[in-house]
Order: structure tokens, then sequence, then C-alpha cells
């Protein structure tokens, strides 16, 4: 087939239509409704804050999306695979912040093998299954801090090896065992545990996190200042991990005393 000149302009006007239609459809940045898409520090980032979501948003190119924050909306819950149903399996960075999560199914976060940050502060979340964050390999900042957490059961955390910064701090945690953290690798470097409902720790509860761990913050809690918890304080100083100085709740002759007086 021969062209003649104008049949050979026309055909490439039609060839740059199409490739202009290709473009524009594989633009990541035309974003959810309610959402703003761009790049920041590099990312391509989708800002969802505070918007009322009652659900995770629908975008057009769900696996371009590296940084997902939705503080401040009303999921009330993460249901089974919620990301990964949706198409959002590459993010890096996932921010839930003050979105009324009560409930969170195990498998919410599976797919999600390359996030390195979690935060989920400032939620209604009362408990952990154990394993739910199996698969999530990646993690290094896990933010759990204020919520109603009560207990954490044995094994509730899988191996996670790259984790350096654990945040379970202003829940309403009253114990430790030895079991919490046992799946956790020495990679740790800190964990905050203050402003909770701890009377006494065993220092067993840190024995597979000595390798990189540097720093516990404990202050505001109700210790009990007995000579059990003097062995924990002991540790502390061999390990060089005492920080802010923590007083004593009871007994009541030492009340307001720091532990180590």
């Amino acid at each position: 087939m021969t062209y003649t000149p104008l049949s050979f302009l026309f055909f490439l006007f039609l060839l740059s239509l199409s490739y202009s239609g290709g473009s524009d459809a594989d633009d990541w940045t035309k974003c959810s409704p309610g959402c703003s898409c761009s790049w920041v520090n590099g990312k391509r980032t989708a800002n969802c804050e505070s918007q009322e979501f009652t659900s995770l948003p629908i975008f057009h190119f769900p696996d371009k999306i590296q940084v997902l924050v939705l503080n401040h909306n009303y999921l009330h819950s993460l249901k089974k695979k919620a990301f990964e149903s949706v198409g959002l399996i590459n993010l890096q960075k996932v921010y839930l912040q003050n979105c009324s999560i009560a409930y969170l199914d195990p498998t919410a976060f599976s797919g999600l093998v390359i996030m390195i940050e979690l935060d989920l502060s400032w939620n209604r979340i009362t408990s952990l299954v154990a394993g739910t964050f199996t698969g999530n390999i990646r993690i290094r900042k896990l933010r759990l801090n204020h919520n109603p957490l009560r207990n954490l059961d044995s094994y509730v955390f899988p191996p996670i090896p790259h984790l350096r910064i654990l945040d379970i701090s202003h829940c309403k945690l009253t114990q430790l065992n030895s079991q919490t953290f046992y799946s956790l690798s020495s990679a740790v470097e800190v964990i905050h545990l203050n402003d909770n409902n701890f009377r006494f720790i065993n220092r067993s509860v840190f024995s597979t996190l000595q390798g990189r761990l540097k720093s516990l913050t404990l202050e505001r809690n109700p210790w009990h200042c007995d000579c059990r918890l003097q062995e924990f304080w002991t540790w502390l100083m061999a390990n060089n991990l005492f920080s802010l100085p923590t007083s004593c709740f009871e007994p009541k002759k030492k009340t307001q005393r720091y532990y180590m007086e």
C-alpha cells in the first residue's frame, strides 16, 4: 500500500491522538474524588485527609500510589484484605490516624509487602489478633499509640525483621508477657510504653530484643516500686535504657519518688 503525502500526515495525526489518549488514560494524578494525588518527597502520594470517607477510596491506578494519607476520616473498620482488594498493593507508607477504627481484620494489611511505615494512632482499637501484620515484613515504623488497647497476647506481632520503632504509648495496657515481642527481631531500636497502666514489667519481655534496643520510654505508669521492679530497673540501667525520670505510684511511702531512689 502506498501513502500520499496528505494521507500520511493524516495517519500521523491519528497516531498522535492515540498516544495522547493513552497518556491521559495512564495519568495516575487523576485522583479519587476527595483526594489529591501528587509527587511528595519523591513518592506518588494520595492525600485524602479529612474528607469523611467511610471506606477506602477507589483510584483509577491504585497500583501507582506509594503513600496514602487518610487521617481524620470515619473508616470505623478495616475488613478482609482491605487494601489488596482495591488494588492498593504498592503502598510504602499508610497514615490512618484518627479514623475511628475499632476493628482490624487480621488480613486487613495483606499484600502490602513493601510497606515501611504504618500509623494507626488515635483510633479505637481495643485488641489485636495475633498475626495481624503477617507478611508486612518491611515495616520500620509501627504506631499504635493512643488506642484503648488493654492487652497484647503472646506472639501478637509476627516476624517483622526490619522494624525499628514501635509506639504503643498512651494506651491502657496493664501487662506484657514474655512472648509479646517474642517474634520480633533484635533490629528493634525504640519502644514507647509510656502513659499506660503498667505496675510491673518483667525484663524477660525484652529478652529477644537486646541486640539493638536503645530506648524504652516508661514514664507516667503507675509503678509498684518493690523488689521485683528493682530487678527490672537494674537491668534498664545496665543496658543504658534509662530515659526520663519515672516515679512510683505505690506503695504509699514511695509515692512520687523516682524509682531509682
